[in-house]
Parts: structure tokens; C-alpha cells; sequence
């Protein structure tokens, strides 16, 4: 993926407020959605891209509630900020 998963880091960390709810590696804390530590790992690159702009469509990810994921990040991320985002989290392996 032709993003810069440094600036996708800092996404994550900042704008995305992605840490409120998600661990990823040495950044965050959360415990309200999963620990994406090695979502790479474990799911497709389509799968991620997916499940940011579409989380109800892909799914509720087993024992973590229904619904949590916000919706809007199609809205609030540009389209750099997306890519950038999943190639970051397409390094957590």
C-alpha cells in the first residue's frame, strides 16, 4: 500500500483517536475494541480497509459489543490520512 505508515502512526495516535479504544503494539491502551497489535497478521489488507469505513458491514469482532466502532471515519479522514492509516497498521505483525 502506497501510504506512509509513520504519518499513519500519528493518525492513530492523534486525529483517528484510534488509542481511545485499540492497543497497537506500544501505542495505546485501550480495551474497549480489540488489541490490533497483529491485525496484519491475522486479517486481509482489504479486511482492514474495510472495517474502517464500513465497520457494521464487516462484522462485530467476537466478545467486544456491537455497534462500538464509530461510522464516520469515511467522513473525518481524507483520503491520505486512510491510506496512511492502513499502511501503519498493516506493519503491526
Amino acid at each position: 500500500l502506497p501510504g506512509d505508515p509513520r504519518a499513519g502512526q500519528a493518525i492513530f495516535a492523534g486525529k483517528g483517536g484510534c488509542v481511545a479504544c485499540h492497543t497497537a503494539g506500544k501505542v495505546g491502551a485501550g480495551k474497549v475494541g480489540p488489541d490490533l497489535s497483529q491485525i496484519a497478521k491475522i486479517q486481509t489488507p482489504e479486511y482492514i480497509m474495510k472495517k474502517i469505513l464500513d465497520p457494521a458491514g464487516s462484522g462485530t469482532v467476537a466478545g467486544y459489543p456491537k455497534g462500538v466502532m464509530p461510522p464516520m471515519f469515511g467522513q473525518t479522514l481524507t483520503a491520505k490520512e486512510y491510506v496512511d492509516l492502513v499502511a501503519f497498521l498493516l506493519t503491526l505483525k
